[in-house]
Order: C-alpha cells, then structure tokens, then sequence
C-alpha cells in the first residue's frame, strides 16, 4: 500500500486560510508498506479564475449550445521534494517519510470566490512519480483572504461631484441634478453619505428618489472568442425625497454597505471581476423617463482615514500606491462598448482636472 497525504500548516484556527504575500507551509507525508523505486515526487502550487457558461442558439429548425471559457492563471509553481523529472529511480524503504516544503504567496493574488459561472480557486497538489506506473496524486485546497486598505490608492479619497442636467418634453427649463461624495472608496459595514442637490427651473417635479447599491460580477471569456456575461445584484436600498417644480433642495441620506458584501478585486483579476456602482434614480411621473446617474465606487476592508498619505507612510513604513485602483476594463480584454461599464471619468463626465464634459451613460443597467 502506498499512501500519499498533504499537510498545510493551518494559519488562523486550524483552517487553511492565507494572505498573499504570507508563506504556504507544510509536508507531504509518504507512508509505503514496503520498499518501492520512486523517480521523485514534486509538489504543485496553483491558483486561477475560471469562468465558464453555455449559450444555446437557434435558427429555423437547427440549434448549437457555445461554451464560453476564461481562465487567468496567479500561480503555478513546482517543487520537487526528492528526485526529478529526469532522475534515475531510487529505492525508497518502508515506513512513513515526511517531507517538508514552503511557497511564498505573491501578493497580487485575488480573494477566493465561487459564483454560478465563475471562481477563483487555489490548491496544492502532490504527485508521486512511478516509474512504469501511474502516478499517484493527491491534493486539497486552500483559501486566500485579502484585507484591502482603501488608505493605499490616493484616487479613491478624491470627493466626488455629479452634474446632471435634464429638459423634459415641453418645458423648455432644465432640471439640475447634483451628486455628491466625499470620496469614493467604502469598507464593508460603512454607511456611504450621499447629497442630492436639485435646482429645478422647469414646471416637472420629481416624486421621490431612489439611490440603490448594486453588485456587477462579469464573466469574461477567451474561447471561443472574447465574451463578457454580467451578473447584477442589489445590495441595499434607500429612498429619499424629491423636488417640487420651480424649487431647489439638498436631501442628505446615508446607504450602508452589508456585511456579505465582497471587497471590488478588479485590480487583480479580469476573468471574474467584482465591481459596485450606486444607481439614483429620480422619479418624474408616467408622462416622462426617469433620471438615472450612475456612480462606480470602490469597496474595501479599511475605511479611509481623515490623512491617509501620513497614516500610510507612519504606520505601514512604504509611500503611497500609485493611483491604479480604477473600475475600467484592462486593455487585452476590451470587447463592445456596451458590455463593461465606462471608464471612472466617462461614468461621472469629468475629466481627471476636474471640468464638466458632456455625460455619458453606457453602463446598461
């Protein structure tokens, strides 16, 4: 009998949860009731994204089912405990062997995650090479964890101001829409403060408004072409006043962020990414569309702190992050305009100075 087991070092209460950036330690035990000629036994260190989904097509009377995958690979490293691929077998004596190993994780990897057509998964695996056999392996998972410090990427503690201006059909006088934030990075369990500013110079007045926190996962594919497959969820929800007809008022409401929430990760992966925006919608009547602005925001672990650039550099002892925590869509992966949300400056309509461009809004939600 030959048995092979992997044993990680738990890192907090006996379960196999990591950071990126902490060291994956363990050993392989090897329990053999007899002696055996082994070429070696190596150890495997892998973590991905996948997604996957099927779409059916159909034409007259003919039909086909495309599947779509995408993976990104974080890590994929090989060690060898005894031997090589190349070696000559050994005789190995009975008895239990242990060998032990160490993996440093880079810290880029992303948290693991499992949705219905995607995950970011990480395992270890061992394989023992058998000459003129087949190898035996086995293998068990691992969760990685991150703690994100919002404090680390000097955009997202920029405030934040939306201008909107609508006409409705027959008043020839706008309504102004005001947005604002005092900055836009937020830790699950926060309440974001929002203001709405209404200047209403036309003879429609708005109901109510709605601002709701929204959750878009999207999936995207390489094979059999590039493809992005969305998923949108409601995190929470508030509704707030509106504006009567040739009137101006500022209404201040607090939208909190649910404890389930997970953290944005599109800095470090592309094949299954986890972005926020905030959705307000004002709410005109029958007669006329509603007045929709859309907001993306960033979510975190660590709120942002009143002096971020001291607090970084006193108590984590490193500068600043370049600002690079953005929700736009990487380059290798643009698709049709309409299937990932608009670049931060496009979604607000400003430019990164600061001065009012013309608004656009193709992030379909």
């Amino acid at each position: 009998m030959t048995k092979l087991e992997i044993h990680l070092e738990p890192n907090s209460e006996n379960r196999n949860i990591y950071f990126p950036g902490h060291l994956l330690k363990g050993y392989v035990e090897l329990n053999l009731d007899h002696s055996k000629k082994l070429r070696g036994c190596y150890l495997i260190v892998h973590g991905h994204a996948r997604a996957h989904w099927k779409e059916h097509h159909s034409s007259g009377k003919s039909s086909h089912t495309v599947s779509y995958e995408g993976l990104e690979i974080y890590i994929n490293t090989k060690i060898y405990l005894f031997g090589n691929s190349g070696a000559e077998a050994i005789e190995i004596g009975a008895g239990i062997h242990r060998f032990n190993f160490s993996c440093e994780l880079p810290y880029q990897l992303p948290y693991s995650m499992h949705t219905s057509h995607g995950e970011i998964m990480y395992f270890v695996k061992a394989v023992l090479d058998i000459p003129w056999a087949f190898d035996k392996e086995c293998q068990i998972p691992f969760l990685i964890v991150r703690y994100e410090d919002l404090n680390l990427y000097p955009r997202l503690r920029l405030p934040l101001d939306v201008d909107k201006l609508t006409t409705f059909f027959l008043d020839s006088e706008p309504l102004k829409t005001t947005i604002s934030l005092p900055y836009t990075g937020f830790a699950i369990g926060q309440k974001i403060p929002i203001k709405i500013k209404y200047l209403n110079q036309g003879t429609v007045s708005v109901k109510e408004t709605e601002i709701k926190l929204k959750r878009l996962i999207s999936f995207t594919s390489q094979t059999p072409h590039v493809k992005v497959k969305t998923e949108k969820q409601m995190m929470s929800k508030v509704v707030t006043g509106g504006v009567e007809s040739k009137s101006s008022i500022e209404h201040d409401c607090y939208l909190e962020i649910p404890k389930i929430a997970l953290n944005s990760n599109g800095l470090y992966c592309r094949v299954v990414r986890v972005e926020y925006f905030l959705k307000i919608e004002a709410h005109v009547g029958m007669f006329h569309n509603n007045v929709k602005i859309v907001v993306p925001i960033t979510i975190g672990s660590s709120p942002i702190t009143m002096h971020a650039e001291s607090y970084v550099q006193e108590n984590l002892g490193y500068p600043i992050a370049p600002s690079i925590y953005s929700p736009t869509a990487p380059e290798e992966h643009i698709v049709a305009e309409d299937d990932f949300p608009p670049s931060f400056e496009e979604a607000i309509g400003t430019s990164q100075n600061g001065q009012e461009q013309n608004m656009k809004f193709g992030w379909n939600i």
